[in-house]
């Protein structure tokens, strides 16, 4: 859970640190040089946050590519067993994960 909010929060704000310390970088050396510092509204904030969502999109699309199964692949989802969460895994050629429902009405799968 963390890695997918690491994911997708680095990105975006990535591009706004940096804004905000180039931002900081110019109003020192404007009040050093005795001119009028930029203001932190005149920033290029629109075009920060348009560059960290590009980034975050290119991202996504990154990690489908380099982390996610190839398409047609069969998954077991991802289910409690014995009070711990086992994650989803591929299945093998031939192995088939379909359960039949108890039709004897206990709510168990078999």
């Amino acid at each position: 859970m963390l890695r997918a909010f690491l994911l997708a929060l680095i990105p975006l704000l990535l591009p706004l640190a940096l804004t905000y310390a180039y931002i900081a970088v110019a109003r020192a050396r404007a009040r050093r040089s005795g001119e009028e510092p930029l203001a932190w509204m005149k920033g290029p904030w629109f075009w920060a946050l348009i560059a960290g969502v590009v980034l975050f999109f290119f991202v996504l699309v990154a990690y489908d590519v380099w982390e996610g199964y190839e398409r047609g692949t069969r998954l077991e989802p991802p289910r409690v067993i014995d009070g711990k969460m086992t994650p989803a895994r591929p299945l093998e050629e031939g192995e088939d994960n379909r359960r039949e429902w108890d039709p004897g009405g206990t709510g168990e799968m078999r």
